[in-house]
């Protein structure tokens, strides 16, 4: 009887003891969170050892039974809350799934970077940082993960102290990773470029400037910015209250640091939050310098609504808002070829770089002509809710990605006649 007893213990022990870890979607800056081993949790059930060893000592093998069963409840309807949660995440419904973390959190520290995640896509990147630091207390096997968002949060903040010691302790585990490595270079090349550089600070802006190269240009940018801020502000009725940062830089020292092909006018900084220009003083070219600061504010405004839009929906944005585009051509790029987050100088030929702006512009006027620019707003919003473009579309517009790139190709070659 005794040896059949414990046989079912252990049986019983070995299909409750194992459960799955969320995994977060993958993206262009949203890596997979690795799957880490169990963690012990209050109230698992007993292992078979420790069955056996009381039930040779207990003389009423039904209480111990008992226990065990109420244990293996408690740790299915466990399981099922971090399925449902998990599911619940994968379709971007975040808020849903930040309150069943909540609840299991107590009892299993290992859903934090999981929390940490959806601060992040929530743009609550302050409790994201909070839970992804939580996490590592407790030694995640997604560590490298957890590591290399918080150098991306901390660049947001301007910590680059933090971000540099969370980069190093990153590339300690994965000293392979390309990113990093990427990363790491550009931050020693931007700290060699900044030692003579100063900042003067405005009401909702923070330039950083060579005086000497850059002359009286910091005074200009400031009022171009407080322009920017106050009509695209307008226009999507967003005004955001943290502090942007603006580096301007000598050509040569913009080429250095950021490694961009030679038409590229500016920089928004998507890992670190921070527009770049190249300037070479101030006279003479405030109608340039006006058109490209409004373009990258716009990206830095649709970042802190949206972490990874349509690429053709953030530049088209970032040009309409600039002043538009007014080339015209009889090309065609697919506009889901134009989806994928990054940046057009993948495109490598100068010629498809400007056809790709021309067209994600097109898309955007189209739709702020057809659904207004309130809707459009609020498909920034949904973007940054979900993270699901399909499910954006239908709840802003009422029609649904695939939908909308149908409806907007006879429109576009409307335009090429």
């Amino acid at each position: 009887m005794l040896r059949a007893l414990l046989i079912i213990a252990a049986f019983l022990s070995a299909v409750v003891g194992g459960y799955y870890w969320m995994k977060s979607p993958s993206g262009p800056d949203l890596h997979r969170v690795d799957a880490p081993e169990a963690q012990p949790l209050a109230g698992q059930p007993l292992s078979s050892q420790k069955v056996a060893e009381q039930l040779i000592k207990n003389e009423d093998p039904g209480k111990i039974f008992a226990e065990l069963t109420e244990q293996k409840e408690a740790h299915v309807e466990y399981r099922e809350m971090h399925n449902q949660a998990r599911a619940l995440f994968e379709r971007g419904q975040f808020p849903e799934a930040l309150v069943l973390l909540k609840q299991l959190e107590p009892r299993d520290k290992s859903v934090l970077a999981a929390i940490g995640y959806i601060y992040y896509h929530m743009r609550n990147m302050s409790d994201a940082v909070a839970a992804f630091e939580e996490a590592l207390n407790h030694k995640p096997a997604s560590e490298f993960n957890v590591r290399k968002k918080l150098v991306e949060l901390y660049l947001h903040q301007g910590n680059r102290s933090k971000a540099r010691e969370h980069l190093e302790r990153a590339l300690a585990l994965r000293a392979d990773n390309e990113e990093l490595k990427a990363i790491s270079a550009w931050m020693k090349r931007e700290d060699a470029a900044h030692a003579k550089y100063v900042d003067e600070k405005g009401e909702r802006f923070k330039i950083v400037f060579d005086g000497h190269e850059v002359g009286t240009a910091s005074r200009m940018v400031l009022r171009i910015l407080d322009d920017a801020y106050r009509q695209i502000g307008r226009e999507l009725n967003y005004f955001p209250d943290k502090t942007i940062t603006i580096i301007l830089y000598s050509r040569r020292d913009f080429r250095d640091v950021t490694r961009l092909p030679e038409w590229a006018g500016g920089a928004y900084g998507i890992f670190d939050g921070v527009i770049r220009i190249p300037v070479r003083g101030a006279e003479g070219q405030e109608k340039e310098l006006r058109r490209v600061l409004f373009h990258e504010y716009t990206h830095a405004l649709v970042h802190t609504l949206a972490a990874s839009p349509p690429l053709w929906l953030n530049e088209g944005l970032a040009e309409y808002f600039s002043g538009g585009w007014p080339q015209r051509t009889g090309q065609h790029i697919p506009l889901t070829a134009l989806h994928d987050n990054g940046s057009f100088a993948r495109l490598g030929d100068i010629r498809l770089v400007g056809l790709a702006y021309w067209q994600s512009y097109s898309a955007v006027a189209y739709l702020i002509d057809r659904y207004g620019i309130n809707r459009v707003t609020q498909l920034l919003k949904k973007l940054g809710q979900t993270g699901d473009p399909d499910q954006a579309f239908r709840d802003a517009l009422g029609i649904s990605y695939r939908e909308l790139v149908e409806i907007w190709e006879p429109e576009w070659k409307k335009t090429r006649q």
